[in-house]
Order: C-alpha cells, then structure tokens, then sequence
C-alpha cells in the first residue's frame, strides 16, 4: 500500500484539498502500523496534532471521523503555538513553521512523539519523518537518528520504502 501510495503523481485541478495534501494524509494513517511507540504516552485516543499552515488538516479530520489507529478512535488538534505541544503521537509540522523548528522539536521529542515534516531539509534538522516531492510524486525521507532520540521503533518495511537521511 505504501509503494502504491509513492507512485500517485501530485497536482490536481480539483476544489478542496489537494491531491498531495490527501496522499500525505494517507501515508500518515499508513506510518500508524509501522511505528511502534514508547510506553508512557497518550493512553486514550489516538492523537494527531497539526502546527503551523497546512492543507492537510481537513483530509485528517475527515480520516479521523472514518478510521482508527491502534484500535483507538483518532483525534485531530490544530496547534497555534509551541506552547500547545502536549502528549500526543503524531506531530505533523507545516513547512511555515522552519523558523520554529528547532523551538518544536525541543518541545516534542521527550515526549516520544512522531514528528512528521513537510519542509525542505526538515529531516536533516531532527524531523523524524520528511515528506519530499521527488520527479512529482510524494514520497518520505527518515531519520532513523531523530526516532531513535524520540524513543521510536520504525519496522523494517517502512524503512526500505524512505530515503535514509545520512546523519
């Protein structure tokens, strides 16, 4: 499912949420079972917070009210500032906050928190998990680094489809 999802090229004419920002929001429902997380953190839903500008909150929320992850029904937050990450398991970080980078991922990774980027080089500067546009299709960079200091157990599977970010 996930090479499937690689080989979607991005760009659509369609209204609403773009092509790109429903395969992002696919892969993101996708890293849930290939991601095994440290004990100790949210134990009620499944919580996916959103910071900074994106397209992708309203194809999350929309996945929110139709699936669930890890058996637990998926709750979606639209973060405002760095002051609002709390526990939860995915920390999706919009290519608007680069200047803040640093300030999040400070914030986010004692709490064993999947960190997924969608900027430029996010990878190389401590995102766990960077999606890239490569020859017009997503795909995902990883920093098998940045996971093991989050705590994170990323499977093998996922690893062969990603770009391995050299640290």
């Amino acid at each position: 499912m996930l090479l499937a999802l690689q080989s979607i090229p991005c760009g659509s004419a369609e209204e609403g949420p773009s092509l790109e920002d429903k395969v992002k929001t696919a892969f993101l429902y996708k890293f849930t079972k290939y991601i095994r997380w440290p004990e100790g953190g949210p134990a009620d839903d499944f919580r996916i917070a959103v910071i900074g500008e994106s397209g992708i909150l309203g194809p999350l929320r929309e996945l929110a009210r139709e699936r669930l992850a890890d058996g637990r029904k998926i709750r979606v937050e639209r973060l405002r500032n760095v002051d609002e990450i709390g526990p939860c398991h995915i920390l999706f970080i919009a290519s608007t906050e680069r200047e803040r980078l640093r300030e999040i991922l400070k914030k986010a990774e004692p709490k064993g928190v999947l960190t997924v980027g969608d900027g430029k080089g996010f990878a190389a500067e401590g995102v766990v998990v960077n999606f890239v546009i490569v020859d017009g299709r997503v795909r995902f960079e990883i920093s098998r680094r940045a996971a093991g200091r989050s705590g994170l157990e990323i499977s093998s599977q996922l690893l062969k489809l990603a770009i391995l970010v050299k640290e």
